[in-house]
């Protein structure tokens, strides 16, 4: 079995990986400075309906994944299948937690007053 950072081969890939990734961030910066910049007050528009079609799309797996779970769960519970019958319960909790990040977590949550949408200067 592989483990991370068990030999110094592999803590030293680590560090080349994290300071890989230092230096592309850093690049980016340099070639495309538009991408850390601020943004403008329309932004809030955008983030709001992409943030809608998450949540519409999360509502609707975590419906289709409940659903589907209580249909397996029937089907096992009938054929007297343990197994198949805890894995419907997963997917019973899945649908729930989909769900329930759908209608309460990014319904209530303001994710567009995480980006700061003023431009000074």
């Amino acid at each position: 079995m592989y483990t991370l950072a068990k030999t110094k081969e592999n803590k030293r890939n680590i560090v080349f990986g994290i300071a890989l990734i230092a230096l592309l961030t850093a690049v980016t910066y340099l070639v495309f400075p538009q991408a850390f910049a601020e943004v403008t007050g329309a932004a809030k528009n955008v983030i709001d309906a992409v943030v809608s079609i998450v949540r519409l799309i999360v509502n609707v797996l975590g419906a289709i994944f409940a659903l589907v779970g209580v249909v397996k769960f029937a089907i096992a519970h009938a054929n007297e299948d343990g197994p198949a019958q805890q894995k419907a319960a997963m997917m019973i909790a899945t649908g729930i937690v989909l769900l329930l990040m759908g209608t309460v977590i990014l319904k209530t949550l303001n994710i567009s007053s995480w980006i700061d949408t003023n431009v000074t200067g």
